[in-house]
């Protein structure tokens, strides 16, 4: 029985496997080691985006003049004169206009580099008197508190809603899943510690789970540091543009694939080239425990952070599909936008599928404020995913 007390068990009797992407930062993790940020900074950015207001600059000063002390979830808000306090500083230092499917120039690129050094800045002063924000304070001091033992003070690493959905995904009877860890940063180590610890009941927040095979009839949901780590390669829009390296969380430069493999230090890697076989590698490296993967920023990054280029999500859309893909990011902006971090793609051609036939249903944006103060968040969400699980109806139903 979970410490948490909502280990409540679904019907089972499940048709097919879930391969469940999970990005990393703000979404199981609320930290950004890669970026530099930590905890207080990162959530600094969470509150700040559901705070609403009228900004100025006025002589370079910047000032935030919030509509009220409430916090809004996204979406939530129709006044056209309002922007969060994110939005305000987006736009006071936007990137170039840039045509979809092409990468930057040298020089956007640079300009680019440039405004997201300054949106940064700007996004640390949230929640203070610099920027006339001070009263959201405890509001980011109460979500912390949340993300530290209180014993120690020290911060967790996972989130209790994303570690609490494992613990209940587990207990589902009859459900085969696995868990994709899916990062633009190099923070997979750490992650693969973290990770098997929780499996072995080390974390003190769930100290009775056992998802390392010991319990009977139990699956080892650990990562295998040598078969279920691996790196996203990504050169072009084409299925023979995108591979998986396995045994390596190391970037090859663009361009560099080929090089990058022959190297001495590479010869036990092994890659899944073109979309068929990584789908194919994900489910049977899957059924072994959570894999952690590196994204390729580098192409995203070239490519104006266009969707096309961003994390690939494959879908298996065939009318005997026995696997479901679903994938939370924080970053999954909604269909439309002009930039976008997960590209859905098909699973046997690569071919590019419209985020409007996904989102909500197999793709998600995470809330990073809820996934840090509600731990029941993701069981919410995954509570609405099983039964697509369910190829047909069954007889005892």
């Amino acid at each position: 029985q979970s410490t948490w007390g909502y280990l409540t068990s679904m019907d089972g009797k499940f048709d097919k496997k879930l391969v469940l992407h999970f990005d990393v930062n703000k979404t199981c993790v609320m930290e950004d080691r890669a970026g530099g940020k930590s905890v207080r900074q990162v959530l600094l950015d969470v509150v700040a985006e559901r705070v609403y207001g009228r900004g100025s600059d006025a002589a370079g000063v910047p000032r935030f003049d919030a509509a009220d002390t409430s916090l809004y979830a996204p979406g939530t808000v129709t006044d056209p004169s309002l922007v969060s306090f994110k939005q305000w500083v987006d736009g006071l230092f936007p990137y170039p206009p840039h045509a979809p499917g092409e990468p930057y120039s040298v020089e956007d690129a640079a300009l680019c580099s440039d405004r997201k050094a300054a949106r940064r800045k700007l996004m640390a002063l949230f929640a203070s008197p610099d920027t006339g924000t001070e009263a959201f304070a405890p509001v980011v001091d109460a979500a912390e508190a949340q993300l530290r033992d209180p014993s120690s003070g020290n911060a967790f690493f996972f989130v209790t809603s994303f570690l609490a959905a494992i613990e209940w995904l587990a207990a589902q009877p009859g459900l085969d899943f696995t868990v994709v860890f899916r990062t633009f940063g190099d923070d997979l180590a750490t992650v693969h510690e973290k990770f098997n610890a929780f499996c072995e009941g080390k974390d003190p927040r769930f100290p009775h789970v056992r998802c390392d095979g010991s319990a009977p009839g139990g699956r080892d949901l650990r990562i295998d540091a040598e078969r279920g780590m691996g790196r996203v390669y990504l050169s072009g829009f084409g299925p023979d543009d995108i591979a998986l390296l396995w045994g390596t969380t190391e970037k090859p430069r663009l361009g560099a694939l080929d090089s990058f493999l022959l190297e001495p230090a590479r010869e036990r890697v092994e890659v899944a080239r073109g979309p068929q076989a990584i789908f194919d590698s994900l489910v049977a490296r899957g059924a072994r425990g959570a894999l952690a993967v590196g994204d390729y920023y580098e192409w995203w990054a070239a490519c104006g952070e266009q969707e096309c280029a961003g994390k690939p999500m494959l879908v298996d859309r065939s009318p005997d599909a026995c696997v479901v893909t679903v994938f939370f990011d924080d970053n999954l902006n909604p269909p439309g936008s002009p930039t976008n971090i997960v590209a859905p793609r098909d699973a046997h051609t690569g071919a590019s599928i419209a985020l409007a036939d996904v989102y909500g249903t197999l793709a998600f944006t995470a809330d990073p404020y809820e996934v840090a103060t509600d731990p029941r968040y993701y069981i919410g969400i995954l509570g609405g995913v099983l039964p697509l699980l369910r190829s047909r109806p069954h007889a005892a139903e």
